[in-house]
């Protein structure tokens, strides 16, 4: 009656249902007792071969020998939940016993990556992409038995193995508690991943962007971009900026050949990590190291450009240096961004960041360089131009000034050339009077 009457209020949520179970078991079920009408969906064909092998697996299992006891125990009001748990498109995960036995669904496998179907059937303790969240498990598990009609939903990061390496999925919980008659309590699971990844990198870009905003030259520039990146953990595991060397630095006139021209030297402004060893802190064209190569490669031909290291372009202690960021995994992937706007603009600089390790390379993740890549140009260019501008006036202003200064005292010398010249004639002048007096004075003598 209970079951029928929840199906009728919800009639949607079975297929999106996640049951934890504590009291009832499960295991094996002989030949003869999976001919029961309500134990055959786990030997009739459901259409998906990727569910029945897994319901072939799970009837495999010695279950005899776990805590749960054998399947043909349960509750039939409890295996048709399982059976719409099993056919279900969302994923699924059922926690049984004292020691929860872990039973999930495909569409949950498909989460699981390496550990699937390793995990079917064990208890969670053992499960080590699972046990580090059983303290949240626990607490909402002992919510539900103080009180049943409690709801609590949790988006909980999982760390599931893929070809080797952790991936990173967030999965969003909503506990409820089941009757007393089954003992335990069920949770709808969605994969969450893309809306958090999403959220956080905007985060990212929002703390990137206001750091920037604080900067007034290149000079204070430099130190507020890798500030941002530091305030956003999560999708950069290192960074380490590069700025083109100034005349001031490096006499350009010394740079005769077109290739020290066209590929200055880059001069580290700072890092984001913890670097086992500082990288470089000049960069030229001549090093023979492949990572420098790239670099220049980047640089020159005004594209990103991605270092891994497995095939060595990614040095060591870059990889090292994302162990004090995104869950102290060591790197195997960054990007170079050089900033420019096209094809033929100077480069003012360079950008090496370092990627997530539990987190794939995919489109949205690479769409999301893409915006960081325009953003960190941006506010390159936009600075050097403003120092451009800033400098052609203050060169325009310094001309000026030099023109006023020159012709105030050409101004200067002209006066005092009329004064001489006033001078003289009023001298003349003088002289002409005093001979005038004089012949005057010699004709009354005579």
């Amino acid at each position: 009656m209970w079951l029928r009457s929840v199906l009728a209020q919800q009639p949607a949520t079975p297929y999106q249902n996640i049951f934890l179970l504590g009291r009832h078991a499960i295991g094996i079920v002989m030949a003869v007792e999976l001919e029961q009408s309500h134990l055959s969906f786990l030997t009739n064909s459901t259409g998906d071969p990727a569910i029945d092998a897994d319901l072939q697996y799970i009837r495999d299992l010695d279950w005899a020998k776990t805590a749960v006891g054998l399947i043909s125990s349960w509750p039939r009001e409890l295996l048709l939940l399982i059976h719409i748990a099993m056919i279900s498109p969302q994923p699924q995960l059922f926690l049984l016993g004292s020691d929860s036995t872990v039973l999930y669904n495909t569409a949950y496998g498909r989460l699981l990556y390496d550990h699937h179907p390793q995990y079917q059937g064990r208890p969670i303790s053992l499960n080590t992409a699972l046990v580090q969240q059983l303290p949240l498990v626990d607490k909402l598990g002992e919510c539900l038995r103080v009180k049943s009609d409690l709801n609590g939903e949790q988006k909980i990061p999982f760390f599931f193995s893929r070809n080797g390496r952790l991936e990173e999925v967030f999965l969003s919980i909503t506990t409820t508690g089941l009757p007393p008659s089954l003992g335990g309590s069920h949770a709808t699971t969605y994969n969450v991943t893309r809306d958090m990844l999403e959220s956080r990198r905007e985060h990212s870009l929002d703390e990137f962007r206001s750091s920037c905003e604080t900067a007034l030259d290149l000079d204070t520039l430099w130190p507020s971009i890798l500030k941002g990146i530091c305030n956003g953990d999560g999708d950069i595991s290192f960074a380490a900026l590069y700025r083109a060397e100034t005349t001031e630095e490096h006499d350009k006139e010394s740079a005769s050949s077109e290739e020290q021209a066209r590929s200055p030297t880059f001069v580290l402004s700072g890092t984001v990590g913890s670097f086992p060893t500082a990288p470089p802190p000049r960069l030229e064209p001549i090093m023979d190291q492949g990572w420098v190569d790239a670099f220049y490669r980047s640089v020159n031909t005004r594209t990103p450009v991605l270092l891994q290291a497995e095939d060595g372009t990614l040095p060591q202690e870059m990889c090292e240096a994302s162990t004090s960021r995104c869950y102290g995994d060591v790197c195997h992937q960054a990007v170079i961004l050089p900033s420019v706007s096209n094809r033929t603009a100077n480069v003012h600089a360079a950008l090496i960041v370092g990627l997530a390790p539990r987190t794939p390379y995919d489109r949205p993740y690479q769409a999301w360089i893409k915006t960081l890549h325009r953003d960190f140009s941006h506010e390159v260019i936009s600075m050097a131009n403003a120092e451009a501008r800033n400098r052609t006036e203050r060169i325009r202003k310094e001309r000026i000034a030099r023109e006023e200064d020159v012709s105030t005292k050409e101004e200067a010398l002209r006066q005092q050339e009329l004064a001489r010249a006033a001078a003289l004639e009023q001298l003349h002048l003088s002289e002409s009077r005093l001979q005038q007096a004089v012949e005057a004075k010699r004709q009354q003598e005579k």
